[in-house]
């Protein structure tokens, strides 16, 4: 399966920086979908079907603390929730051997991702 999404998002994010060591950054999003396609390749069964979801949105947000031991190094405890909703689709025929074999829907699903990253950084000269 392959999905090609393109959309609208908007982002906010916030930083505070309480001394040279210490940062704190909050971000969040929401999204809008204006096309979302979905191919099924049938791996030589029945030809390729694309299904148009209907309007896709989601939102999420995302926390990040880091610390600086000294100017060249960073650590950094990061963690992120976001979720997406996709509508239904509706049915489109698929091929088998010349003759429509089926038809191909998408039934609309809600997925969400989270996420807890530790991270490295260092500056080389």
């Amino acid at each position: 399966e392959t999905l090609d999404w393109w959309g609208l998002r908007l982002r906010v994010r916030a930083h505070w920086q309480w001394d040279e060591r210490w940062r704190l950054e909050l971000e969040g999003w929401g999204e809008r979908s204006v096309r979302t396609r979905l191919a099924a390749d049938f791996h030589g069964v029945a030809s390729n079907a694309t299904v148009k979801p209907g309007a896709a949105g989601g939102q999420g947000r995302a926390v990040a603390l880091s610390w600086c031991p000294s100017p060249r190094w960073r650590v950094s405890l990061t963690g992120h929730d976001s979720r997406q909703r996709y509508g239904e689709s509706p049915a489109v025929p698929f091929v088998q051997n010349g003759q429509v074999a089926g038809s191909a829907s998408y039934p609309g699903s809600v997925q969400r991702s989270r996420g807890l990253g530790l991270g490295l950084s260092v500056d080389w000269p």
